[in-house]
């Protein structure tokens, strides 16, 4: 937005009334007004939201959430003081614009107002959001800009890359072309446990024999967290379930001692172990026996944790050379240790060219370049470098594979 000074717009939860909301409203518009420009901030409060808050956050979402409510009735003055202190905040703080708006169709009368319109947070497109439980996806469409008729721009947003309609449409593809002639393990795992429970009830009812569910990851939680959070998506699905452990990528480590009380649950039968730690794999496989099968998450320690027990890879490599991989599995369970080792070894410079940027950026090049034709990556992912495209492709070459 370099340049001569343009009418901003900005439209967020700037009302949400706790800091993250408030403060990154309030540091965008400040950001952007030290540039120079104009900035309104959009006093959009949606009827639902404006409800939520009403009464002191009690929802009356059900029973379990109305028993929820009832233990803030001891605090339920504090709230308010801490409600009127933000809302304090936001008039002496925040250019809002001269209106507030409250539905979605009120918004067409700024259509013309800004040079630019601003769209932003990590809640604006919340799967589980309080409105979206109420009135329907149709509570995102002022954060979707479709009102604005000039330049937009959308900062922080979070959306997972695929909807939860994308997902389950994906599932119920695969089921339906596998057609039971090999278990379908749909990954349905999420960082809010109510949210994964209802889309792992869904991934079930599609079809899915099994699911692959990873750990809560930026709002990380406890050991005993992970035991209750991993329950309730199991009980929601009443299918198996293989936890997920990554915590390269989730900040989250599942700990041994956690893996044994998770093996306790009847339909909590598998760890996908990516932690690349091979002692504490060899701890969990101490701990949990037979109760909990190990798989490697890596691709380079498949041999290592079939050693220690495990039952097998959930692999990158497998989407450019499964045969490659199966072969490796074969002949250690067939007790070919030697030949399952050699073919670890071959399968390592692949390995390697398909983690050379982040996972699946590498990946989606190489079947791309396969031809089949998996697409473009979903931003924020983008196109691997030159130089890591030509090692993807010498590593393709080298296996015979182009």
């Amino acid at each position: 937005m370099a340049g001569h000074p343009l009418n901003v717009g900005i439209i967020t939860y700037h009302a949400a009334y706790n800091y993250g909301s408030v403060l990154q409203a309030y540091a965008t518009q400040t950001k952007i007004a030290s540039m120079g420009h104009h900035v309104t901030m959009i006093d959009y409060r949606s009827e639902e939201g404006e409800r939520y808050y009403r009464n002191l956050y009690f929802r009356g979402q059900g029973l379990k959430s109305t028993l929820a409510d009832m233990t803030m009735l001891p605090v339920a003055t504090k709230r308010k003081l801490r409600m009127e202190r933000f809302e304090r905040f936001i008039r002496e703080n925040m250019r809002l614009s001269q209106n507030q708006y409250h539905k979605p169709g009120e918004l067409g009368k700024l259509a013309d107002a800004f040079d630019v319109a601003v769209s932003g947070s990590d809640q604006i497109i919340n799967k589980h959001s309080n409105e979206l439980e109420r009135v329907g996806w149709g509570y995102m469409d002022p954060y979707l800009l479709a009102w604005a008729q000039c330049r937009k721009i959308s900062y922080a947003s979070s959306p997972a890359t695929m909807t939860d309609e994308e997902q389950l449409a994906a599932i119920k593809f695969t089921v339906d072309t596998v057609n039971h002639r090999v278990p379908v393990i749909a990954g349905a795992g999420s960082n809010d446990t109510d949210h994964g429970c209802a889309l792992a009830a869904k991934s079930a009812e599609c079809g899915a024999d099994a699911l692959l569910l990873v750990t809560p990851y930026y709002n990380k939680t406890t050991q005993a967290g992970l035991v209750v959070h991993f329950t309730a998506m199991a009980d929601a699905a009443g299918i198996p379930v293989i936890v997920y452990n990554v915590p390269s990528r989730t900040g989250l480590n599942i700990a041994p001692e956690t893996a044994l009380e998770l093996s306790k649950h009847p339909l909590i039968n598998g760890i996908k172990e990516a932690s690349g730690n091979i002692s504490q794999v060899a701890k969990i496989a101490q701990l949990c026996g037979d109760e909990l099968n190990i798989y490697s998450g890596n691709d380079d320690q498949v041999v290592p944790l079939l050693s220690l027990g495990g039952k097998g890879v959930i692999s990158v490599v497998s989407n450019v050379k499964p045969e490659l991989v199966h072969a490796c599995c074969k002949a250690w369970f067939e007790g070919d240790t030697k030949k399952a080792c050699q073919l670890q070894l071959e399968m390592l410079p692949l390995a390697d060219a398909l983690f050379c940027e982040v996972n699946p950026i590498p990946v989606k090049y190489a079947m791309n370049v396969l031809g089949w034709n998996a697409g473009a990556c979903r931003l924020p992912l983008v196109e691997p470098s030159d130089a890591h495209k030509e090692k993807i492709e010498q590593a393709l070459a080298a296996e015979g594979l182009i």
